[in-house]
């Protein structure tokens, strides 16, 4: 596929075409198994971080 985004260390997945523009779909290839700042080893959900109770 070619590299559509043209970014070091993303792989581009698919591109769809609409009328309005594209979606591009994507994968950082050396994503981090786990909170870089935390060390938690779940699953990732956003960036940032919230206080827990």
């Amino acid at each position: 596929m070619t590299d559509f985004l043209r970014l070091p260390r993303w792989e581009v997945l698919a591109v769809h075409e609409h009328d309005h523009g594209y979606r591009v779909d994507a994968s950082y290839r050396d994503a981090p198994p786990g909170c870089i700042r935390c060390g938690s080893d779940g699953d990732l959900y956003h960036h940032g971080f919230a206080a827990r109770p």
